[in-house]
């Protein structure tokens, strides 16, 4: 299927891709896939160590508070981290939105753009005009 749609766009574009070309793009392809692998293994590695960090450190606010060595004022309630914590995920579910429908438009744009080559009477490319 995907070997398919590469050969119908490369035909839309007057272009023809040979067997060396193909591995190499599969290449790229899966090193680049790999690459967005490891780099999400990390964020989500950083990310279970900073809400840990945060459980921790508001485990030890409550203890301080209930001890009396800290006003209450100082430190935020349970319900104020909560609600604060869910505008925050409002707002970024929003932002990878906005960014992912800005990617797939990229990639349809990059997808389906033709260009068409103006030539002069001899026949020789003169200037190229998006279609």
């Amino acid at each position: 299927m995907r070997k398919q749609t590469l050969n119908k766009i490369l035909e839309v574009n007057n272009q023809t891709i040979d067997n060396e070309d193909e591995m190499e793009f599969k290449n790229q392809l899966e090193a680049l896939s790999e690459e967005e692998s490891i780099l999400l293994k990390r964020i989500d590695k950083r990310i279970k160590m900073q809400s840990m960090i945060k459980k921790r450190q508001e485990r030890l606010n409550i203890l301080h508070r209930l001890a009396g060595e800290m006003d209450d004022e100082t430190t935020p309630l349970e319900a104020e981290i909560d609600e604060l914590s869910k505008i925050e995920q409002k707002r970024t579910a929003k932002v990878s939105k906005k960014i992912f429908l800005a990617l797939q438009a990229e990639n349809i744009k990059r997808t389906f753009h033709q260009v068409a080559k103006l030539e002069d009477k001899d026949g020789t490319p003169v200037h190229d005009v998006d279609c």
